[in-house]
């Protein structure tokens, strides 16, 4: 629903109080108002930042250092140039560091040095120094590959998934519930209707029934009978009053209205028979239900992480290296012409390896690991028989309620038959009030429980939507992928 249509809405039940509502409407303004929907939507914002913080990885940081040092030794030998030997040096670098897909660091490094010291052997002094350094660092086994670096992303981008398909439930669960409360509204308010015509025929039956004592055509006893049927059914229309104010009171509270506010429903409860497909409503259900998807999504966030302990059990192997050129002079000018001409070059290649010994925790964290993505496989199994049961329960449901209705209709025709004939029996003197009134209450009965029939039918097919998974699509409502409800619906 659009938020306009929504605002006329609600102003006309301040205005007027009462509200006209379509189930659409209905579904619209209990999804725009409920607050569960919006603790539900918390839930997928928190995985998106989360997601968004697992990619942070791969952002390349800049550096800056500056450190300056001063070092006083006294020397040992002649060749120490001083008594007590002082150095100086005043360091400062700038570079970039990258982390990459395969689980290495890539680094580049620009530093520049000042050096002096009171040593007569140190020709030049002070000395300045420039150089330009890539440094890589690559894991082979522990911590190497993309599967491995990329795992945290995966298992967040798993956690959005099952964040946004139990939003869906929710949705769809709330769904379910409004109409609930609407259809219930409507077999409350034809109930009543129901027996506001029954009271109208007892009275009928009274003035009848008077006029034919007056005339010396039927005992007075039947005006007795006649009264006390006709009290019979003013206290079943109280009841039914009563019924139709908490359900008018359950919608309004689900819809978010001041329970001052009447609403009035507008759709009419259609009861299309047919058969339903048990074999294509599971099919359905099996690649449409938001459960199903949450499943999926914990199990593969279990992989996730039995890849990264299985991979925390390999010894660390790095390979290392780093090229760069340098340059020296006694002046910053000399120094940077010297780096510039890239003559002077420096580079380092090599692997460094670190073994555990021992290696529990490792094999602690893999056996947690897989025993938590057998418990997730489990319930992926346990979920999906569930729905199996759910669907072919709610299949049967639907076509029990289907033959309920044709059942009631043909009730209710030969109730009206049967007091029709009644009618004439008693205008002929061969029938008395007590039987005509047994008649009424029968018809009444009948009238009613065909409503509730047709209700349940319908309330059936919603849960049938539900047990497939195609209740927001029915509805035309969308939740937004990561996000949450869009608070729109189409009509």
């Amino acid at each position: 629903m659009k938020p306009v249509v929504l605002a006329v809405l609600l102003a006309s039940a301040a205005r007027a109080g009462e509200v006209r509502l379509a189930l659409s409407d209905a579904v619209a303004m209990a999804l725009e108002s409920n607050l569960e929907v919006a603790v539900a939507r918390l839930g997928p914002e928190t995985a998106e930042a989360e997601l968004q913080a697992a990619w942070a990885i791969f952002e390349p940081a800049a550096e800056l250092t500056f450190m300056r040092t001063k070092e006083e030794e006294q020397s040992i030998s002649f060749f120490g140039g001083a008594d007590v030997g002082v150095t100086e040096e005043v360091t400062a670098t700038a570079g970039l560091s990258q982390r990459l897909p395969t689980g290495g660091d890539l680094g580049l490094a620009y530093e520049q040095t000042r050096e002096w010291s009171n040593s007569v052997f140190q020709e030049v002094n002070p000395a300045y120094r420039r150089g330009l350094e890539l440094r890589l660092t690559q894991p082979l086994l522990d911590g190497g590959g993309i599967g491995v670096t990329k795992a945290g992303i995966v298992i967040a981008r798993e956690f959005l998934r099952g964040t946004s398909a139990e939003l869906q439930r929710d949705v769809a669960g709330i769904i379910e519930r409004v109409c609930g409360l609407y259809w219930e509204l409507v077999f409350r308010r034809e109930d009543l209707r129901v027996r506001q015509v029954s009271v109208r025929r007892a009275e009928d039956l009274l003035e009848k029934n008077r006029i034919r004592v007056d005339a010396g055509l039927m005992a007075p006893i039947e005006i007795l009978a006649a009264e006390a049927g006709l009290a019979q059914r003013r206290v079943a229309l109280i009841l039914a009053e009563d019924a139709l104010s908490d359900a008018e009171d359950n919608l309004c509270a689900a819809l978010g209205l001041s329970l001052d506010a009447t609403p009035l429903p507008t759709d009419v409860p259609q009861a299309a028979l047919g058969r339903t497909d048990e074999a294509a409503a599971l099919e359905t259900a099996l690649s449409h239900r938001p459960e199903l998807e949450m499943a999926q999504a914990a199990l593969d966030q279990e992989e996730e992480w039995v890849r990264m302990a299985c991979n925390g059990r390999l010894p660390e192997l790095n390979l290392v290296g780093s090229y760069g050129w340098g340059g020296l002079g006694d002046t910053r000018a000399v120094a940077e012409s010297e780096w510039l001409t890239g003559d002077y070059e420096v580079w380092s290649a090599g692997v460094e390896l670190r073994v555990p010994l021992g290696g529990r925790s490792e094999r602690g964290k893999l056996r947690r690991a897989r025993a938590d993505r057998d418990r997730a496989s489990l319930a992926l199994q346990q979920t999906h028989r569930d729905i199996s049961v759910e669907v072919m329960a709610a299949v049967r449901q639907v076509g029990s309620d289907a033959r309920r209705v044709d059942a009631q209709r043909t009730v209710k025709r030969l109730q009206t038959d049967r007091l029709d004939k009644e009618l004439k029996l008693l205008d002929e003197g061969l029938s008395t009030s007590h039987d005509v009134l047994l008649y009424e209450e029968d018809l009444a009965q009948a009238e009613s429980d065909e409503v509730r029939a047709v209700t349940d039918y319908v309330l059936s097919r919603v849960a049938l939507s539900r047990a497939k998974g195609t209740l927001l699509d029915d509805h035309n409502v969308r939740v937004g992928s990561g996000a949450a409800y869009t608070g729109e619906t189409e009509r």
